[in-house]
């Protein structure tokens, strides 16, 4: 008897920046802290609360792009960079 092998589907997907192609990535998470009499403490949280999508948002350490990664492997990038300097500020002109 001979078995018929096939492959299995594919079930992890690479990530990789979308910029530079870099595969090393910073998981960006919100961190807060707890006081309390019982104990201080700090709790991560993901970005995605809610079970409806699951994603998460992650930064490269080469070029800064920051990037959401979805679970079904898709990746969006962002407008922003993890090296900017601050945002755009207007300013006000004064007396000219």
């Amino acid at each position: 008897m001979t078995e018929k092998k096939t492959a299995a589907p594919q079930v992890a997907f690479d990530v990789s920046c979308n910029e530079c192609g870099c595969d090393v990535l910073l998981p960006l998470m919100k961190l807060v802290s707890f006081k309390s009499f019982s104990g201080n403490r700090i709790q991560v949280e993901w970005p995605s609360r809610n079970n409806d999508d699951e994603f998460a948002r992650v930064a490269c350490p080469s070029c800064g792009l920051i990037m959401v990664v979805h679970a079904d492997g898709r990746t969006n990038p962002s407008d922003y960079r993890l090296f900017s300097k601050g945002g755009k500020r207007k300013r006000a002109k004064t007396g000219v």
